[in-house]
């Protein structure tokens, strides 16, 4: 499966030599369906789980291509240019811890570092790792707003050795959560979150610039089921599962590209600013327990 749905929240750009670079991060801006239910057992209850995340990351990278001179067709330029790498699915886990006190709700998700090797793109593997914080307040029995911090690591952007291409993304997402019942024990979820980040790159781009302003976003939709309910004094209080679909973008804006004469020492002529969107999209699969 190769396809390229994403929405938006984690890849980015690195010229051969030195370009910029985003960070394309995954996890839970807002918690699946299920957590609704904690509030049943009392004011304060922990819930903890499980996601499964079979994905795509679209991975863009900067290629650096010749190019007829226009004001000199026998002569070449090498510009830098955006390519597209779709990445062999992964299964990511991605554990849940949380706790809920009356109204409020507060998440802990991590995305484990994880792999990902493309066709056609980098020669070598890009590992990216996640960190997501939220803090919620249900301001209907089935709707949850909240906040979140994002925390992203990507490796690598270049199939260089001799430099340093780790990516750092730093982002505030506000997110929106809600659940509609389809049965007694069936319910349709969504959850949306919008945000604003800064990717920090260890290169300079064309530019010399390596900070970027940058936009997150990430939609779910799915259905889940509440696997069983028992009495409020036992341990373990309610079981659900969840199946879903989940596609989140990144998007970095004004990176730098160059255009240079060469074909051996590379002369910068001059830069350009483009705006550089990356995505991930696939099926998640979550089982959230309440204690």
């Amino acid at each position: 499966m190769k396809t390229k749905i994403r929405l938006a929240a984690g890849a980015a750009l690195l010229s051969l030599a030195v370009s910029p670079a985003t960070a394309q991060i995954g996890g839970a801006a807002v918690e699946p369906a299920g957590t609704a239910q904690v509030g049943r057992f009392g004011d304060v209850q922990v819930f903890a789980g499980i996601r499964l995340w079979a994905n795509e990351w679209d991975i863009p990278f900067l290629d650096r291509r010749a190019q007829p001179d226009p004001s000199n067709p026998s002569k070449l330029l090498w510009r830098d240019e955006v390519r597209t790498s779709v990445s062999d699915m992964e299964i990511v886990p991605m554990p849940v811890v949380g706790v809920r006190f009356r109204d409020f709700l507060g998440s802990m998700t991590y995305f484990v570092p994880t792999s990902y090797s493309g066709e056609g793109g980098l020669s070598k593997s890009v590992e990216r790792s996640e960190l997501d914080i939220n803090v919620g307040y249900f301001i209907m029995p089935s709707v949850l707003l909240s906040i979140g911090y994002k925390k992203g690591k990507i490796d690598r952007i270049s199939d260089r050795d001799d430099i340093d291409t780790e990516q750092n993304i730093d982002a505030i997402l506000v997110g929106l959560s809600a659940t509609a019942p389809l049965t007694d024990r069936l319910s349709l979820y969504g959850n949306f979150a919008y945000g604003f980040g800064r990717t920090e790159s260890e290169q300079k781009d064309a530019r010399r610039e390596d900070s970027y302003d940058s936009r997150y976003a990430i939609g779910e939709l799915g259905v889940s089921m509440r696997l069983f309910e028992s009495s409020p004094n036992a341990f373990l209080k309610s079981a659900s599962a969840s199946i879903g679909y989940r596609v989140q973008s990144y998007t970095i804006d004004g990176s730098g590209f160059g255009t240079y004469a060469g074909p051996i020492d590379l002369i910068p002529l001059s830069t350009t600013k483009q705006d550089i969107r990356t995505s991930t999209n696939g099926v998640v699969l979550a089982l959230i327990a309440t204690f």
